[in-house]
């Protein structure tokens, strides 16, 4: 049986106690030890991500505030939608979380 390894923790600015941990190639993020997200499941991210950019398709001054980092795979699917010429933001509260995502979860998304 192949165990979870927990990655690393940080507590979030309420107390929650918000986790990344890998399994078997897999991924996934808890709040308070409950499943927030994972790799393994990222349709809504990537719809959102399509839907939020589907406007955009024919303006020139593309740019796309995204709340929240999570496991990257919203960022990752705007910066294929809106191209290098567009500008995307994101606004993450945690720094921890952008420090996973460039060295622990680079392997999902490339360098975002």
């Amino acid at each position: 049986m192949i165990p979870f390894r927990n990655l690393a923790e940080v507590f979030t600015p309420d107390g929650s106690r918000l986790s990344l941990h890998e399994h078997d190639g897999d991924y996934f993020m808890k709040l308070n030890g409950r499943q927030l997200m994972s790799s393994t499941s990222t349709t809504s991210e990537i719809l959102l991500a399509d839907k939020a950019c589907l406007h955009l398709a024919r303006r020139l001054d593309r740019r796309v505030l995204i709340g929240g980092l999570g496991l990257g795979f919203s960022l990752k699917r705007v910066l294929e939608m809106i191209g290098k010429s567009g500008v995307v933001h994101v606004a993450e509260v945690l720094p921890e979380v952008v420090a996973w995502n460039r060295d622990l979860l680079a392997e999902l998304n490339g360098e975002l």
